[in-house]
Order: structure tokens, then sequence, then C-alpha cells
């Protein structure tokens, strides 16, 4: 980041990176980024079950249950189950849940360009924004399971695999949200 990076100029951050030295600025920005961990994935794992059975209810599925991710994980329990729509719905689910997470960020976070206000701001952002590509991850491989096939099978069998997509995905949104606001960051005065 040079002085004469144009963004930097028409978006100058309120607080610098050398705040995080003095420890109740960084409790608290710790803080900040667990609570919004937390309701980062109480909002992505519901929207995801809502998904699934928004779509399933649209395509013909009877749902019969749908269990909201509070405290434990959720899930769709369908009655009557058509095997030409799997696809879809799998793919709802993650899909979904990463419009809701993007829309938390951007109307919660990015509007009013919360992050250069204040590290707790920055912090939160970033923890939604870890949210957003791992739901997109799931949306493929629930998406892309066959008709029948218990997708969390590959979970088990390839779990290196999958354990690297959704962390390479996290931390691209996270490394898109610095990238973003990385003001704080910067050198200029």
């Amino acid at each position: 980041m040079t002085d004469d990076d144009p963004f930097l100029r028409r978006n100058p951050s309120r607080w610098r990176a050398s705040k995080l030295r003095r420890p109740l600025v960084l409790l608290a920005a710790v803080g900040a980024l667990l609570a919004a961990g937390v309701a980062a994935q109480l909002v992505g794992c519901n929207a995801h079950e809502i998904g699934h059975a928004a779509v399933g209810s649209l395509v013909g599925w009877e749902v019969e249950q749908v269990r909201l991710c509070l405290p434990a994980g959720g899930g769709v329990d369908y009655g009557d189950v058509p095997r030409w729509a799997g696809n879809v719905q799998g793919y709802a689910g993650g899909l979904t849940a990463a419009v809701a997470l993007w829309a938390l960020y951007s109307r919660g976070i990015r509007r009013y360009q919360r992050p250069l206000r204040s590290p707790l701001w920055w912090a939160a952002g970033l923890a939604i924004a870890l949210f957003i590509g791992p739901q997109l991850v799931l949306s493929l491989v629930e998406g892309s399971a066959g008709p029948g096939e218990d997708y969390t099978r590959r979970f088990d069998e390839q779990r290196e695999v999958y354990a690297t997509a959704i962390a390479a995905s996290a931390l691209a949104g996270g490394a898109l949200h610095w990238w973003r606001w990385r003001a704080p960051w910067s050198k200029q005065p």
C-alpha cells in the first residue's frame, strides 16, 4: 500500500491498527469478532435450512419439519420426496445462506463505511465475511449429490479436500474484507 493509493485518499480511516496494541481495544475487537461470528453462524445455518425448505416446497416436496440451528445443527424433514428436483433443493440451502450473509454484511457492515469507524466494526465485518464462502462450498457439495446420495459421506471420505476447500473459501472472504477495508493498516497519516 503506497501513499498514492486513490482508494485510501477517498476513504480515510478514523482509527489505525496501532490502536490494537491497547489491551482493552484488542479485547473489544476480539469480542466483536466472536459475537459477530456467532451471529453469522446462526444466520447462515438457519437461512441454509430455510432455503432448503422453501425451494423444496416450491418444487413440490412435502416439508414435514424444519429444525433450526439453535443450539445444534439443523435439518429439514421431508415426507414425499420426488427425485427429479433434488439438485435444485440441494443448491438452494447454501445459496440462500450466502445471500443472507451478504445482505447482513452489506446492510449492517459495509453501509456507511463502518469498518473505517472503529476496530469493532472491522472485526465484526471480518467475522461475517468468513462465513460466506463456506456456505457456497456447501451449496456445491449438496447440489452435486446424486438422488438418494448422502453427501456427508463425501466429507468423511475426502476430509482433507473439503477441509481445504472450506478453509480456502473462508480465507478468501477474509482477504477480500481486509483488502476492501485496508485503510487502518496503511502508512498514511
